[in-house]
């Protein structure tokens, strides 16, 4: 596993953990959309004719686990959207389902229990997220307040 320290980040403009990677070959065609972090990016590729969702990939830097994808939607749960803040990643499934990885200084991917089941729109920024609920248009947003 790459690991740097998050000060190195800041003062050094290239620490060894932001070496560049390759975009994996599987996420070169057929994408469905993108994000990206300040070192790590995620896409969506559609795995049905219907472009409806896809398999969520994400490469690059790793010192926070952002590119960690959760198991159930490496395996099991086709992505619908995909979001990134700095050092966090965040996707919903068809199922509604709100995941957030990565960092989690801020409580950025600690998704509060009446979005992690309903969510039809999230949008990560730098260390905060924010979600709509698909049953009452109610928006929510937690991580730090910048």
């Amino acid at each position: 596993m790459l690991e740097c320290k998050l000060s190195s980040i800041f003062t050094n403009p290239n620490p060894t953990c932001l070496t560049p990677t390759s975009i994996p070959v599987e996420f070169l065609t057929s994408v469905l959309t993108i994000a990206n972090g300040i070192s790590h990016m995620c896409a969506i590729k559609t795995i049905t004719s219907v472009n409806l969702g896809g398999q969520i990939g994400c490469w690059g830097a790793n010192q926070f686990g952002q590119v960690d994808i959760p198991s159930n939607l490496q395996h099991s749960e086709v992505s619908l959207t995909v979001t990134a803040g700095i050092f966090h990643t965040c996707s919903i499934s068809v199922l509604n389902m709100l995941q957030c990885w990565g960092n989690n200084l801020f409580y950025q991917s600690t998704v509060p229990r009446e979005f992690k089941h309903t969510s039809v729109f999230a949008h990560a920024r730098l260390t905060n997220t924010c979600a709509i609920s698909m049953f009452n248009g109610k928006l929510g947003c937690w991580g730090s307040n910048e």
